[in-house]
């Protein structure tokens, strides 16, 4: 019994995913507020992921990209539709392949990329206060270990 109290109490204290969960959403609230000062309020960060995955490599295929910004295939379909509408992105058939879409940014797109860098510089700004590279690459590096656990466990289930 004092056992189970001892695991118990020990989880509870444990709060290193509500912890991530939050700052993500902290993170989100900060993104969508410097949108909206741009004007752009329409978007949400997923779509800010495309977006940035985007004019950082170029045109790609629909499911790279979703692998890119970690979407199932699915979801990220219906992002790419809602930025297609809104006119940042255009969509066409591979050559390769009938099957394959290739998605790129419409001019519009490519005219976010200054708003995007500048959003991108404050946000890394403000998380990065008081905090020295060292101990960012340390926390980096077991971010992406507690990350790589979660899949893995996903995967063996």
């Amino acid at each position: 019994m004092e056992r189970e109290a001892t695991n118990r109490a020990s989880w509870s204290r444990d709060d290193t995913v509500s912890r991530i969960s939050r700052t993500r959403a902290a993170a989100n609230a900060f993104l969508q507020a410097r949108l909206a000062q741009l004007g752009l309020g329409g978007l949400a960060t997923s779509h800010g992921e495309i977006l940035t995955a985007l004019l950082a490599r170029g045109e790609m295929q629909m499911g790279q990209l979703a692998g890119c910004i970690g979407r199932d295939p699915s979801t990220a379909t219906a992002l790419v539709k809602k930025l297609v509408a809104l006119g940042y992105l255009q969509t066409r058939t591979a050559p390769h392949s009938r099957r394959a879409v290739l998605v790129s940014l419409t001019p519009q797109g490519q005219a976010l990329e200054g708003a995007f860098s500048s959003i991108s510089q404050q946000l890394q700004e403000r998380y990065r206060a008081g905090i020295d590279e060292g101990e960012l690459a340390v926390f980096r590096r077991v971010l992406s270990q507690i990350e790589e656990n979660l899949r893995r466990a996903v995967e063996e289930e």
